[in-house]
């Protein structure tokens, strides 16, 4: 599994790999196949998307995208709470 990113999307796919002569080929190939796609920012795997995967494909997916966009979006969420919080932050800027 591995994941394109394009603008604000993840792009999905699994990659098989074509041995030598298995498809009257001259020469072993990497195959990618596309298994689905999600927002960078999202913060749960799509359901239809979800289903697609096997149990290490979502924990990869898990792991590289859907943590690091819930720890952002609590990051965001701390910084307006302290900026609401702070009645100097005009004065600052």
């Amino acid at each position: 599994m591995h994941i394109k990113k394009r603008g604000t999307k993840a792009l999905l796919y699994r990659s098989t790999w074509v041995s030598k002569g298995t498809e009257g080929n001259s020469h072993g190939f990497s195959r990618q196949v596309y298994v689905g796609s999600m927002s960078l920012l999202a913060t749960e795997i799509p359901s239809g998307t979800g289903t697609k995967l096997t149990p290490a494909e979502r924990d990869f997916v898990e792991q590289r995208l859907v943590q690091p966009a819930r720890q952002a979006l609590a990051r965001s969420q701390a910084d307006a709470q302290k900026r609401a919080r702070d009645p100097l932050w005009r004065l600052e800027e």
